[in-house]
C-alpha cells in the first residue's frame, strides 16, 4: 500500500485529479484510515492505466465512470471503439479544414502585405487649406518640434493671399509655391515638384511617375498630390496609390488606379510633390525669413503669382471688386475667405508664440497677433454666404487697412531681431 502522494508519482496523475477521480467514484483509494490518509495499491494500477487510455480514445469521465463499459464483453466494446474512432475522424477533418482556412487566409494575409506598402503614422490634418494639412502630417511624420501655428508662420502660409479675378474657389491652390518650398526647408522638410500631370499625360509618363511614388514611399518618406485638393500619398496596394482624405471618405478620392487614374479621370490637373526630412535651419533664421516673405508678398507680388491672380494687399481690392461685379455668392468667396481667414487666425498665433519668445519685443508681437486675429475673424465672417454684399466690402476694405499697418509693423520688429 502507499500514500496518494507516491501514488501519484508512480502513476503521473496529480494528487488532485486522484482526489476528483475518488470524489466521482471513479477510482476510489484502496482505503482511507482514520486520520484521513488515502492508500493506493498497486493492484489499481491497471485501474488507472485503463481510465489513462479510455480518456486517450476519446471517452469522456461520465463515459468512464459508467461501470456498464467495465462489464461489456468484446463484441460491445469493438462497436463502442469504433464509434469513438468515427468520431474522432470527423473532428480531425474538421481540425484538419480549420488548420486548411488558417493557413490559406495567413498566406492571403503575408502575400497583401506584401502587396500594400503603407507609411505608419503619417495622417492628413482635416485644416481647410490643405496644402497646410500635408506638411502638418509630414511634419509630425518626421518628429519635428513645431507648433501647427509655427509651420503657418514659418512657411510663409499664414502671410499668403491668393485671388482670382472672378474670385475662382482656385486661389488657395494657383500660385507659385517658390518661396514657400524654400521656407518649408529651413525646417526639415525638403519638397521636390515632380512634374504637373493631365488627362493627356501618356501611359509611359504615368507609370515613370508612379515608380518614382512608390520608391520614394518605399524609402520611408512621403508624397502628395495636389489635383482638387492636396492629399498625402500615404502608401500603395497592388491596384494603386492609397491617398489621404482630409475631411470624409466621400471627396476627394482614397485611391487612384494605376495608369488609368480612373477616380479623377474627367479632370486631371495633378502635380505630384515628393518629400524627405533635412537638416533644420537654426529658429533665429527660419523666423526671419519667413517675416521677409510676408513683406515681400506685397512688395514682390509677381514672385508669388501670376494675373489674372493677385496676391498680398492687392488681393483685397480684386476681392472687392470681383463681388461689386457679381462674384461674391458662389463658392469661390466662400472658400478663399475660408482657407485665407484659417492662415490669418495661424498668424495671430504664431505671433502670440513669437511674443513669448522674444520678451524684448513681446508688445510687437502681441500688438500684431491681435491685428491678424481681426482680419482672420473678419475673413471667416466674410464666408458666410448670408452676409450682404455692402458690410462684406466694407470689411475687406477695414482689414486691407489693418494688414497695411501690420506689414509696416513687422518691417520694424524685422529691423530689431
Amino acid at each position: 500500500m502507499m500514500k496518494i502522494g507516491a501514488f501519484s508519482q508512480l502513476t503521473g496523475i496529480p494528487v488532485k485529479t486522484l482526489r476528483y477521480y475518488a470524489e466521482i467514484g471513479l477510482l476510489n483509494p484502496a482505503c482511507i484510515e482514520g486520520n484521513n490518509y488515502r492508500y493506493y495499491g498497486l493492484e489499481q494500477l491497471s485501474e488507472i492505466n485503463h481510465i489513462v487510455e479510455l480518456k486517450e480514445c476519446g471517452f469522456t469521465l461520465n463515459e468512464i465512470s459508467n461501470k456498464d463499459i467495465n462489464k461489456m464483453n468484446d463484441s460491445d466494446l469493438l462497436r463502442l471503439y469504433q464509434k469513438k474512432l468515427f468520431v474522432a475522424e470527423k473532428e480531425r477533418q474538421f481540425t484538419d479544414m480549420k488548420i486548411a482556412n488558417l493557413k490559406k487566409r495567413i498566406s492571403e494575409l503575408i502575400e497583401k502585405e506584401k502587396e500594400e506598402m503603407i507609411l505608419n503614422n503619417l495622417y492628413q490634418s482635416p485644416d481647410h487649406s490643405t496644402l497646410m494639412g500635408t506638411i502638418k502630417g509630414i511634419a509630425n511624420f518626421y518628429s519635428l518640434d513645431l507648433s501647427p501655428a509655427m509651420l503657418y508662420g514659418l512657411t510663409g502660409q499664414a502671410f499668403m493671399i491668393n485671388i482670382h479675378d472672378e474670385l475662382c474657389a482656385s486661389g488657395p491652390y494657383c500660385y507659385n509655391l517658390t518661396v514657400f518650398i524654400e521656407l518649408l526647408k529651413n525646417i526639415g522638410i525638403e519638397m521636390k515638384n515632380c512634374g504637373f500631370f493631365t488627362k493627356s499625360s501618356t501611359l509611359k509618363e504615368r507609370k515613370q511617375i508612379e515608380k518614382t511614388i512608390k520608391e520614394h514611399l518605399d524609402s520611408n518618406n512621403p508624397c502628395a498630390l495636389l489635383n482638387t485638393e492636396y492629399q498625402l500619398i500615404n502608401g500603395y496596394d497592388d491596384k494603386g496609390l492609397i491617398t489621404a482624405q482630409p475631411w470624409s471618405t466621400d471627396y476627394p478620392a482614397g485611391h487612384l488606379t494605376f495608369q488609368s487614374w480612373e477616380e479623377i479621370e474627367n479632370e486631371i490637373h495633378m502635380s505630384i510633390f515628393t518629400f524627405k526630412s533635412v537638416t533644420q535651419t537654426p529658429i533665429n533664421e527660419m523666423i526671419r525669413a519667413a517675416l521677409y516673405s510676408a513683406i515681400e508678398i506685397n512688395t514682390n507680388p509677381d514672385k508669388y503669382t501670376t494675373k489674372p491672380y493677385f496676391t498680398g494687399l492687392e488681393a483685397y481690392d480684386v476681392f472687392i471688386k470681383a463681388i461689386e461685379d457679381g462674384h461674391g455668392n458662389g463658392q469661390g468667396n466662400r472658400w478663399n475667405a475660408t482657407v485665407w481667414g484659417e492662415c490669418r487666425v495661424m498668424a495671430s498665433i504664431f505671433f502670440k508664440e513669437l511674443s513669448e519668445m522674444y520678451p524684448n519685443l513681446s508688445n510687437e508681437f502681441l500688438s500684431l497677433s491681435h491685428n491678424y486675429k481681426l482680419i482672420g475673424e473678419s475673413l471667416l465672417k466674410i464666408s458666410e454666404s448670408n452676409l450682404p454684399i455692402v458690410p462684406r466690402i466694407d470689411v475687406l476694405r477695414e482689414i486691407k487697412d489693418i494688414e497695411s499697418t501690420s506689414i509696416k509693423k513687422i518691417k520694424s520688429v524685422l529691423n530689431k531681431l
